[in-house]
């Protein structure tokens, strides 16, 4: 049965779970009974009554026998009494499980949107958009899309409004039901963010914003470190008007309604800090069930049902959702990888710019570069499949072979934008026509396959370097990775945007 234009309701899954549930916390009862009665028998003053009466000959034969008895049945009791008890319900929960769809990278890739719902004034809108990619060692990375990213097929469009605008109209031109329409409604912005990344998607989650309240409260709230001041006085309130939301820089213990403020802020902060604090508060959930043992609680798990069954739509199926509670366990956070893309040209993943609103009726909106979607399918590449890059942080220089100004620096600014740990940029005393790229650690490296995907030139290993160019020195020892800029530089498919 699955779980598509359908909001989740109880299976026979779960109802076998909570049946299971329910035997389990009969049994133990019983055995504590049980066990109570055969402790209260064998006390030694229950013994000593039992002997002051008159006893047939063989009574000493059949006292032995009750004995061993007794310490058989009082052993037997104990053990099956200590096995109930130490029954795991996240165990029985994890004995179900269904293998994931993954796409041609071995990679399970998950949209992840989140809606205002029908207590917000916009319930449609899809205000929170992260792209969330599972690789084949269990291991996450993130990316965080804009809610004002244009959509170049239309005049204003955002892209938070795509879900909006399709839903309506499944709804009201194809008579839909409203699941039904929302789950075309999910496909369609499912298939915009694939043509947007370059990537496959295999699911989507929607969730409502006041469900992130309810979750967080349930599990007794969660750290955050908040990394800068937010005063915002333009927080919009349940009566149509704003509010101001204060909160200052270090660690806070949040509850719901805070967690969603944290997150949802956006006047005295970016667009881009405010995916990044998305990001943190879906991290800090996660944290806090794991050390909070949810999955062993089923008075948590019932309330957390309760909550998820109305207010979140999914194409994930039961058991697929349970192997994701599994590889949740597994996850490292000093592994996870977690990026946003913007319009800061200065920092990693700035690849988009604000254009004169005056172009776009008097909208803010955010442009790719060049109106292609070029750079974010390499970052998006960058970052889901090759995300030991982040790990290793290898140095990297930039060398001018050439006699033309800036190459260097250009293409400092360029390699930036996906991340790469540029430590040097100078001029080259070797001058040379064609751009070489080279590992001079001789080692695989996962940086150095990465740049073949953003940087066109000769991939060389330092040996094969030296033996082209006998004689030559590097200034710089530290480095990991150098590249050095050729005459064939002009030819390359690098697009600078500077």
């Amino acid at each position: 049965m699955s779980f598509k234009v359908k909001k989740i309701k109880p299976k026979k899954e779960y109802l076998f779970i909570k049946k299971l549930n329910q035997i389990i916390s009969f049994l133990l009862d019983k055995s504590k009974k049980l066990f109570n009665k055969i402790k209260t028998f064998t006390r030694i003053e229950n013994i000593k009554r039992f002997s002051r009466i008159k006893k047939p000959k063989n009574i000493w034969i059949g006292a032995i026998l009750i004995i061993i008895g007794i310490f058989f049945v009082n052993t037997v009791a104990f053990n099956i009494y200590d096995f109930i008890s130490g029954i795991s319900f996240e165990k029985i929960i994890f004995s179900f499980g269904a293998t994931l769809e993954t796409d041609q990278y071995s990679n399970t890739n998950i949209l992840v949107v989140g809606t205002g719902g029908e207590t917000h004034s916009s319930p449609d809108l899809t205000d929170s958009i992260i792209v969330v990619s599972i690789d084949k060692n269990n291991q996450i990375s993130m990316l965080s899309i804009p809610r004002d990213l244009h959509i170049k097929e239309s005049g204003t469009t955002k892209i938070n409004e795509i879900y909006y605008f399709a839903k309506s109209k499944y709804s009201y031109r194809n008579k839909l039901t409203p699941e039904e329409a929302s789950d075309k409604a999910m496909n369609d912005l499912k298939q915009y963010i694939e043509t947007l990344t370059g990537m496959e998607l295999n699911y989507y989650v929607k969730v409502e914003f006041n469900t992130l309240v309810k979750l967080v409260d349930i599990i007794g709230g969660i750290e955050i470190d908040v990394e800068q001041n937010i005063y915002d006085t333009e927080y919009p309130n349940n009566n149509w008007g704003y509010e101001t939301f204060r909160l200052k820089k270090g660690k806070h213990k949040m509850d719901g309604e805070t967690a969603l403020k944290y997150s949802r802020s956006r006047k005295s902060t970016s667009d881009f800090s405010r995916s990044k604090r998305q990001q943190k508060v879906l991290l800090g959930i996660k944290d806090k069930s794991l050390k909070e043992n949810i999955l062993d609680n089923p008075k948590k798990l019932k309330q957390i049902f309760d909550v998820l069954k109305g207010s979140i739509d999914t194409d994930l199926e039961w058991d697929e959702m349970i192997t994701l509670a599994k590889i949740s366990k597994k996850i490292d956070a000093n592994m996870l990888i977690s990026k946003v893309i913007h319009d800061n040209p200065l920092v990693e993943g700035g690849v988009l710019y604000t254009p004169e609103r005056s172009n776009y009726k008097g909208a803010f909106v955010l442009i790719p570069y060049g109106h292609k979607y070029d750079l974010i399918h390499k970052i998006s590449k960058i970052i889901f499949n090759y995300r030991e890059l982040f790990l290793e942080t290898q140095n990297i220089q930039i060398l001018n072979g050439t006699k033309k100004p800036g190459l260097a620096t250009n293409t400092y600014s360029y390699l930036n934008l996906f991340g790469f740990n540029i430590t040097d940029i100078d001029n080259s005393i070797l001058k040379i026509d064609k751009t070489v790229i080279i590992n001079n650690r001789n080692k695989p490296s996962i940086t150095f396959n990465a740049l073949k995907e953003v940087i066109q030139g000769e991939f060389l290993n330092k040996d094969e370097f030296i033996g082209m160019y006998p004689g030559y020195e590097n200034k710089d020892d530290n480095s990991d990775i150098t590249i050095i800029i050729g005459e064939d530089f002009d030819q390359l498919s690098v697009k600078l945007i500077y």
